[in-house]
């Protein structure tokens, strides 16, 4: 096999970290334990924070969830309705709502968590989604819950 040969079973990612002595996810200090994960999104993730947390009593192997001003959980993906503390706990070291957050299990109770800092706002709009363009920014809106919408502002 040549050098800079990628196995079949890998992605040219895989192989990349894989020659950079990073193969095992846990390692890569850009994305610890997320990986592919991460870029599996419709849109590409710039993570705030990264951390660990223990929550034994959450089941499945991933959670989403977005943190309120207030400090309410807005959960968006979970297997079960275990409380979810654990993780708004251990990011809000680093970050002060609002923010969205991913976990994933690394192994037993341990959970690998990822959040960015969000902007939340209130406003009555029909639809879970909107995209408005204004001059030369371009508005994304997501419903979180009744009038409380995630917004995003990117400049054309």
């Amino acid at each position: 096999m040549g050098w800079f040969r990628r196995r079949r079973d890998e992605t040219y990612n895989e192989q990349v970290l894989r020659e950079a002595g990073l193969a095992d996810a846990g390692t890569n200090p850009a994305q610890p334990a997320f990986g592919a994960y991460i870029g599996a999104g419709a849109r590409p993730a710039e993570w705030d924070v990264y951390t660990t947390c223990e929550a034994p009593e959450v089941a499945g192997d991933s959670v989403e969830f977005a943190a309120l001003p207030e400090g309410d959980l807005i959960v968006a993906q979970q297997q079960g309705d275990a409380d979810l503390s654990p993780f708004a706990d251990a990011v809000e070291q680093h970050l002060k709502p609002p923010y969205r957050a991913i976990g994933r299990r690394e192994e037993g109770a341990r959970w690998a968590v990822a959040a960015r800092q969000i902007d939340v706002r209130r406003m009555e709009r029909d639809g879970e989604e909107f995209e408005d363009v204004e001059g030369d920014t371009v508005v994304r809106g997501t419903r979180l819950d009744a009038d409380l919408w995630e917004i995003q502002e990117d400049r054309l």
